[in-house]
């Protein structure tokens, strides 16, 4: 099994230097949620963002939506991939926060 990244930290409460995020956040490019999800642990996502619907519901609203919020469709989140200290990283922005995803 692939050991995939973890959840380490975000923008707000970075614990680095401030000049180590700005080089890492310039240099990351846009992924799909799909690369991303191949990459990152679903259960950190779950626990940082219970909000979303995470499991099929099957439900509609009266005007025939599914009901929920998903990761995948919300408009205010993307995907990114870079480089922290030559390591790979991967990033969830979500609202103009960025979460780091790292490999222990």
């Amino acid at each position: 099994m692939i050991k995939k990244h973890n959840y380490w930290a975000n923008c707000v409460g970075f614990p680095g230097r401030i000049k180590d995020l700005e080089d890492m956040i310039d240099s990351a490019i846009d992924i799909s949620y799909k690369t991303f999800m191949k990459h990152v642990d679903r259960s950190d996502l779950i626990s940082i963002f219970p909000s979303y619907q995470w499991k099929r519901s099957y439900q509609w609203d009266e005007h025939g939506f599914e009901t929920g919020l998903w990761l995948k469709n919300d408009w205010a989140v993307k995907f990114q991939r870079s480089k922290f200290k030559e390591k790979c990283v991967y990033i969830l922005v979500h609202s103009g926060i960025e979460y780091i995803f790292v490999k222990n």
